[in-house]
């Protein structure tokens, strides 16, 4: 690429600058190509858009600094020509840094955006898969209305059956709470009956070993008495042994046989002889009986027999 450079002074004239004085050279502008790598001079519009229109590539222009640089000053002609080649070579150099360095930027630029378009891509893919989804959601929920609507009037209609007959199944929970009381009073009278059944059985079994221990008592347990009597004249007539017995029930029954005592109380005879005698003949736990008797020629009017019975 050519571009324009800065114009080119002459040396100053003066006592020493080594030149006499005269007329000052004309200035001319100097023109870099990067396609040969030389100098030009030369003036005109027409020459800058020539060399404008000859861009090339940065690399080029890398290469013509380097062919610039290899320059020795045999090559330049002396004086002003050398100062102008020098200043033209470092502005050159400088541009085409610059031109390096801007041409990294756009790339990196260039580079950022290709990856920012290709995650925008993803991302809008996925946004699109999510958005399908979505429909999809939708319109399931759309076709689960009508059956949530029909269920939520199947259930409304069991809560009426529920209000309708909530008063008799009121009646009957409250029946069944009283029949469950009294159950339940029921099961704890039992249950009471049944402890005081226990303790009656309990009770009787010591009852039991009571009495047994006191039937094994060697001590009298009661004692009754009483007094047998003849009829009168029962023995006046007849002659030799005579008899008569006598019986006695007692008030209760004794545990054992009991022990009879007898005595003769009263003795009723004419004068003479008297002959009386009185036999306890049978005793049980429940009565006795005492034999009365007379002999001979005696003549007995009357007898009375005194008893006792221990047990």
């Amino acid at each position: 690429m050519y571009k324009q450079a800065e114009p080119a002074r002459s040396p100053v004239s003066g006592p020493g600058s080594g030149r006499t004085s005269g007329p000052p050279p004309q200035s001319s502008t100097v023109h870099l190509s990067s396609s040969t790598g030389r100098v030009r001079y030369g003036k005109g519009a027409s020459d800058k858009r020539d060399e404008d229109q000859e861009t090339s590539h940065t690399y080029e222009e890398a290469e013509a600094v380097k062919r610039d640089a290899t320059y020795t000053p045999a090559d330049t002609s002396t004086g002003g020509a050398g100062s102008r080649r020098a200043l033209g070579s470092f502005v050159r150099s400088h541009r085409i840094c610059m031109a390096a360095a801007t041409a990294v930027v756009f790339s990196l630029v260039a580079v950022g955006l290709a990856m920012m378009l290709f995650i925008n891509k993803e991302e809008m893919s996925k946004l699109s898969v999510t958005v399908d989804d979505l429909k999809r959601d939708v319109d399931n929920i759309s076709q689960r209305d009508p059956d949530n609507e029909r269920n939520q009037a199947a259930v409304m209609e069991c809560l009426g059956r529920m209000n309708n007959t909530s008063e008799p199944d009121q009646a009957m929970k409250v029946q069944m709470q009283r029949l469950q009381t009294m159950v339940a009073d029921l099961a704890a009278k039992d249950q009471k009956g049944q402890t005081e059944i226990v303790g009656m059985e309990e009770t009787i079994q010591a009852l039991k070993k009571e009495i047994q221990a006191l039937k094994q008592r060697p001590y009298i347990e009661r004692c009754e008495s009483g007094m047998l009597k003849t009829p009168l004249a029962v023995f006046v007539t007849g002659r030799g042994g005579r008899s008569l017995g006598l019986t006695a029930r007692f008030s209760r029954a004794f545990r054992t046989t009991p022990v009879v005592t007898l005595g003769l109380r009263q003795v009723d005879h004419r004068l003479g002889g008297i002959r009386v005698s009185a036999t306890l003949v049978y005793v049980s736990t429940t009565n006795l009986t005492v034999q009365v008797s007379t002999w001979s020629n005696s003549q007995l009017y009357s007898a009375s027999v005194y008893w006792m019975a221990c047990a």
